[in-house]
């Protein structure tokens, strides 16, 4: 937490009236600014920018507490939880965090709505095989830097 001060979700650590839940690596929080009721954010208690800087203690930590969420908040809400990480440059806190919220819509919903994406189209064979090689190669390249 080298960043408590200047980060204010390292700051929400620190108020114990708002944590939902911790554990020893992760905690949640009810989000500051909520898209809607239920909106939690949860996150790793040490200050990260990416996923690929979690721990393995970490990761598990965070996605402990996400399934947690992902269970309670249907009963609360009656809608199922989705799970949204934004890309560090549409964030608003350099704090790694996921937002779990009920919905009652899904991410193709979303995607159909915001970005005019088919709901629901089978990719070609050809298609499906040509991203898989480029997911893959960048995979590998980024593994060998």
């Amino acid at each position: 937490m080298g960043e408590m001060g200047k980060c204010a979700l390292c700051a929400e650590f620190g108020r114990k009236n708002r944590i939902i839940s911790k554990n020893r690596h992760a905690f949640s929080v009810v989000a500051r600014w909520p898209i809607k009721g239920g909106h939690c954010l949860v996150m790793p208690i040490r200050h990260i920018a990416d996923v690929s800087e979690l721990t393995g203690q970490e990761a598990k930590a965070v996605f402990g507490l996400i399934s947690a969420l992902q269970k309670a908040l249907p009963k609360l809400y009656g809608k199922d939880a989705i799970v949204i990480q934004n890309p560090a440059k549409w964030r608003s806190e350099g704090h790694i965090h996921f937002h779990v919220l009920p919905s009652k819509g899904a991410i193709r919903h979303l995607f159909e709505k915001y970005e005019n994406t088919p709901f629901r189209e089978e990719a070609p064979e050809g298609i499906m095989e040509a991203e898989t090689l480029k997911i893959r190669s960048a995979l590998e390249k980024e593994n060998s830097d």
